[in-house]
């Protein structure tokens, strides 16, 4: 998109939300900045300290991961979990 971010003048900033069971993965700005993405026509200015929002991944319990299937018209088969990461793998059947 031919943006000129420059990389260096962000730090990685992981906030973990125990009550919502997830965590926001955030870029912060090191030092205020203009940024342009040429392709999408924008340029705009980041203030130091400001982040930007770039994941939210959620941490679920085996029983919850069956609950949610059920809700939403999927019968929960199968999981794999990683032993290194705890990632898990699910599988869902549509009803």
């Amino acid at each position: 998109m031919d943006a000129d971010f420059d990389i260096e003048q962000f730090e990685h900033l992981a906030i973990f939300d125990d009550q919502n069971h997830n965590i926001e993965m955030h870029l912060r700005a090191r030092m205020d900045q203009t940024v342009t993405i040429a392709k999408a026509g924008l340029s705009f200015r980041i203030l130091r300290g400001e982040t930007i929002w770039t994941e939210t991944s959620h941490k679920y319990s085996q029983s919850e991961l069956v609950e949610i299937a059920q809700r939403t018209g999927f019968r929960w088969q199968g999981q794999w979990i990683d032993d290194e990461w705890a990632f898990a793998e699910n599988l869902w059947i549509a009803r």
